[in-house]
């Protein structure tokens, strides 16, 4: 495929220009089933010239057999769920954003299938287990997807423990793992307030309904998750999103 170039009055425009044509192409291939076709791997790199934002397709990650595996995985244990918030969005839509903005960043192959699959520890345990995912993916994938999970290794359903104290060891997990090694972690907690602000534009406070915790609790928790990717050393153009996104949440908590 010929390498793209997009231009846009924004890096916002750009990136969503070489999106849609990526996604147009993996939509093609998936619909005519190409034998021996090529797998797509798509990455990202941002650069300003004379006040322009522009974004070049580079040399990418192979996405092969083992991401398609992923992907139909995370589509039969999850397919079926719908995101929290005021708007009915099918769950599997965050797992392809967060397996988007890894791919974005640089990741690799395995960080990929971990995007895709990065909830099913703690929230399909009975369906995928920590060795289940070794057995198909290597410890590398299963060792990523555990980072990105709160509730211990050997959970397998039912109640967890106390909210506070689970997202505070989450907290203390991602200060302790320098970056790249909370690549998917960012990527998952970016798209998530993303998510949560568009809900809360829309919606206003009715959002925080579909939490169990307060809205100033959430709100505290997204603070702490800023200042601890910034200690591991996480990319700012990323961090500074999140901090961001955090700081119009505090905002309407002041406001309110």
């Amino acid at each position: 495929m010929p390498g793209v170039l997009a231009c846009g009055a924004s890096k916002d425009v750009a990136v969503a220009l070489v999106q849609a044509l990526a996604l147009r192409v993996v939509a093609g291939r998936l619909e005519h089933d190409e034998a021996g076709r090529e797998y797509l791997g798509i990455s990202f790199d941002r650069m300003e010239r004379d006040g322009r934002h522009e974004v070049r397709r580079m040399t990418p990650p192979t996405l092969g057999p083992k991401f398609e595996e992923a992907l139909l995985l995370a589509v039969r244990v999850q397919g079926g769920q719908l995101r929290k918030g005021a708007a009915e969005i099918p769950y599997v839509s965050h797992l392809l954003s967060v397996c988007a903005l890894v791919l974005e960043d640089g990741g690799d192959e395995d960080e990929a299938i971990a995007a895709l699959l990065h909830d099913t520890l703690e929230d399909r345990p009975e369906e995928v287990t920590r060795s289940g995912l070794v057995r198909r993916f290597g410890t590398r994938v299963a060792d990523l997807v555990a980072a990105c999970t709160d509730t211990p290794p050997d959970y397998r359903g039912g109640p967890k423990a106390p909210w506070p104290g689970r997202k505070a060891a989450y907290v203390e997990r991602i200060r302790e793992e320098p970056y790249p090694l909370c690549r998917v972690a960012l990527a998952d907690k970016l798209h998530n307030t993303r998510c949560v602000v568009l809900d809360h534009r829309r919606f206003g406070d009715k959002i925080w309904k579909e939490f169990k915790e307060s809205k100033a609790d959430q709100i505290r928790h997204h603070r702490a998750l800023v200042d601890a990717f910034r200690a591991a050393k996480a990319p700012e153009y990323l961090v500074d999103e999140l901090d961001s996104l955090v700081k119009e949440l505090e905002a309407s908590e002041v406001g309110a």
